[in-house]
């Protein structure tokens, strides 16, 4: 299963969808140019976007510190915003049991569990992948911009550049409105169990379409979103990783996105 777009200059010159969203005992539902996917960790690159466009109107900046908004993390006062977008913070990922992840969870709840890790290592000694600090810099956009995550996507992404498939999702994926379902291979193929959508917050909720991010990178490197110096701080890589954004090689050019998975 899967979808392909290839676009240039912002017009989409090939698309095509394979396999299913869906598969019963009674029926298959195919996927279609318009099926949305969980796009995982791709979902940073969005939050980063909208953490630059906060700096740049004045709301907030690169070397504040992740105790103005929670103070209950370890290493909080010594942490900053730019360490959070950049891996560096040293906060490890959640180690719940399995099962937490599959029931809705409140911002209490996930912001309690990530102060309960241990620090991984001392903030911007080293770069360290981890999702919970896009957790966090998640509900910073919500408290800074005065909205829901949802709704700070769609003011600040979706609307401005005229996405009609990306949102934030809830729960789990729902086939009726054309979402994939997460499928593995045990002996046959059978539904794979997905994480609720409030958990992974700013670091894993968005759900798009290959066209949509096509939409969305033209964008981002157009300067749509964000300017010059955004982007420039964004891309440039340390230890392996960017502002929200991951440098690959490819036939001897650089590349600049992000993968997802979940």
């Amino acid at each position: 299963m899967g979808s392909l777009v290839l676009a240039k200059d912002g017009l989409v010159l090939y698309s095509r969808s394979f396999g299913y969203r869906q598969i019963t005992e009674d029926d298959k539902k195919l996927l279609t140019a318009d099926t949305k996917y969980r796009i995982g960790s791709i979902t940073k690159m969005y939050t980063a976007v909208m953490i630059f466009q906060l700096i740049e109107e004045g709301k907030l900046k690169l070397t504040d510190s992740l105790d103005k908004f929670f103070p209950q993390i370890p290493n909080a006062s010594r942490i900053t915003i730019a360490q959070l977008l950049s891996h560096r913070s040293g906060i490890p990922d959640l180690q719940p049991d399995a099962g937490w992840y599959l029931q809705p969870k409140t911002e209490d709840e996930i912001v309690a569990a990530i102060a309960k890790g241990q620090s991984q290592f001392e903030p911007d000694t080293k770069t360290g992948y981890s999702n919970t600090r896009y957790n966090l810099l998640g509900y910073i956009i919500e408290d800074v911009d005065g909205k829901s995550y949802s709704n700070a996507l769609k003011e600040r992404i979706t609307w401005k550049i005229g996405l009609k498939d990306t949102y934030v999702g809830t729960g789990q994926a729902d086939p009726a409105k054309n979402e994939a379902i997460a499928y593995k291979y045990i002996g046959g193929w059978v539904e794979g169990s997905e994480p609720d959508l409030s958990i992974p917050g700013g670091g894993g909720s968005i759900l798009s379409t290959p066209t949509d991010m096509t939409i969305f990178i033209q964008a981002l490197f157009d300067l749509k979103l964000v300017s010059q110096d955004s982007l420039n701080q964004m891309t440039t890589q340390r230890d392996g990783e960017g502002m929200g954004i991951t440098a690959f090689t490819f036939a001897g050019k650089t590349l600049y996105g992000e993968t997802g998975g979940s």
